[in-house]
């Protein structure tokens, strides 16, 4: 009798395990999402840029020319009276500032360089041949030069030392009465020099 009651006890828990086990679903297997897109950003279109303007450039003024045939004016102190001068220099390495009483033709690349030690060929007019000859009781080491014709004058030469310079100087009368200096420093004036080329294309004509 015991026996039968332990049998049906058995039977009774195996068919309670039975019954829990039915109740219970199987497990879920979840597939695995996807990943979460990253969000888009929105592109603003910018602005479009103006194009930079390329900064106008200034023109450069060029150094004036004074190669070829000149023609220049040069006034006599006293009496105002006006004379051109005109002569032919080479293309390069001569310059030309001309003052209301001295012409200044320098034998140097521009007037930014020209000064009042420069290598030059200067022109002045004056009344009277004792203002041609006033400042030659300051002069040292005076020589007589030969004459040469300069503008269609006969021309007086010589050599001295003023202001700490060594001058080689021609003057004359001209026509109207008045008397032309031509005073050369530090530029050679022997025949075949550029500077010979220049005082021999000398022509003088009262303004």
């Amino acid at each position: 009798m015991k026996k039968l009651f332990a049998i049906i006890m058995v039977l009774a828990m195996l068919l309670s395990l039975a019954a829990c086990g039915a109740k219970e679903e199987p497990n879920e297997v979840k597939e695995p999402e996807p990943p979460a897109e990253a969000p888009v950003e929105e592109v603003k279109e910018e602005a479009a840029e103006e194009p930079i303007e390329a900064p106008v450039e200034e023109p450069v003024e060029e150094a004036p020319s004074f190669g070829g045939a000149n023609s220049w004016q040069i006034e006599e102190f006293f009496s105002h009276t006006k004379t051109n001068v005109n002569f032919t220099l080479p293309e390069s390495m001569w310059v030309v500032n001309a003052e209301s009483y001295t012409l200044y033709v320098y034998n140097v690349e521009s007037l930014d360089v020209a000064h009042s030690a420069a290598p030059r060929i200067q022109f002045e007019t004056k009344g009277t041949f004792e203002e041609v000859d006033s400042y030659m009781k300051d002069a040292s080491e005076l020589v007589d030069l030969d004459s040469r014709l300069i503008g269609g004058i006969e021309m007086t030469g010589r050599s001295y030392k003023l202001w700490g310079m060594l001058w080689t100087e021609y003057y004359g009368q001209l026509p109207d009465g008045l008397w032309m200096t031509v005073k050369i420093s530090k530029t050679s004036v022997d025949a075949g020099s550029e500077g010979s080329d220049i005082l021999d294309s000398v022509t003088f004509e009262t303004a």
